[in-house]
């Protein structure tokens, strides 16, 4: 497969597609490129010519093993593509497994990113499908079809929700399956049963959704 839009081009070699487990495996790499963004303003940048300069990354030696595919009743599947870290209380969130699944809630298709630690704890953040690139504050109130991200210490405790915080979308590519960005919250009982908080910060993420 390859996609030319800014030069960027790749391979994906199947080495075993099983449609009775429904999972595949194979080998990938590629070479991609983008438009250079300042971090902060998301304004593109110039060269010394006024000309947009265009970022490269190459990707090597990629393996995929025994990636789930299909629907499977959830609704949920896990990233090809799917970097994922924050730091939680000033400690490293280890996750174990990162999933992006996609829902609709009050008529609005959401992305769901939930990253989830070997103790069971929870990152989640909710995007809506048509969000776009930029920085947004989370909503610390949600009917599930709203900007938001919550942390669950699986506790039995409540989960708390981002009030205050914001996330920075640098990338968002629905024909590709793409999602690129930084966050940062500190999560509260927006209901006010619980008088925990916690500092999620250094939040980033690179991930396919399908």
């Amino acid at each position: 497969m390859t996609f030319i839009e800014n030069g960027g081009s790749g391979e994906f070699e199947i080495t075993a597609l099983n449609f009775e487990e429904n999972f595949v495996s194979g080998t990938f790499g590629f070479s991609g490129k983008r438009l250079k963004r300042d971090r902060e303003t998301l304004e593109l940048v110039l060269d010394e010519n006024g000309n947009t300069i265009i970022e490269s990354l190459e990707i090597s030696c990629g393996l995929i093993n025994e990636i789930p595919f299909g629907d499977g009743g959830g609704g949920n599947e896990p990233a090809f593509f799917n970097l994922f870290s924050a730091d939680v209380n000033g400690m490293e969130f280890m996750d174990t497994s990162v999933r992006v699944g996609k829902t609709f809630a009050s008529g609005i298709q959401v992305i769901n990113i939930n990253a989830t630690s070997n103790t069971g704890k929870l990152i989640r953040i909710d995007i809506p499908i048509d969000q776009g690139i930029g920085t947004f504050d989370f909503e610390p109130i949600s009917d599930g079809s709203a900007l938001t991200a919550i942390f669950n210490n699986n506790n039995g405790a409540e989960s708390l929700t981002a009030n205050p915080g914001s996330i920075t979308i640098v990338e968002f590519d629905q024909v590709l399956g793409y999602l690129e960005g930084t966050f940062s919250f500190t999560g509260t009982d927006p209901f006010e049963n619980d008088s925990t908080t916690v500092e999620v910060t250094n939040g980033e993420f690179m991930l396919s959704f399908l």
